[in-house]
C-alpha cells in the first residue's frame, strides 16, 4: 500500500476541486505526494502565507 500526503494547513475531509486553482503546474486538481516531508513543507509554506 502506498500512502499519499496533501500539503495543507487545514484538515481536508473530502477533496473539493471547486477550490482548486486553475493555473497550477499540472492544472486544476488535488495535489498529493508520497513524500511526507514535501507535504509538510508545503503545509508550512501555506501556513506562513496565510498568517497575519
Amino acid at each position: 500500500m502506498i500512502r499519499f500526503y496533501h500539503g495543507s494547513n487545514i484538515k481536508i475531509e473530502v477533496p473539493d476541486l471547486i477550490h482548486s486553482k486553475t493555473f497550477k503546474d499540472f492544472g486544476k486538481g488535488f495535489y498529493l505526494s508520497p513524500d511526507k516531508q514535501q507535504a509538510w513543507d508545503m503545509a508550512f509554506q501555506k501556513f506562513n502565507q496565510t498568517k497575519d
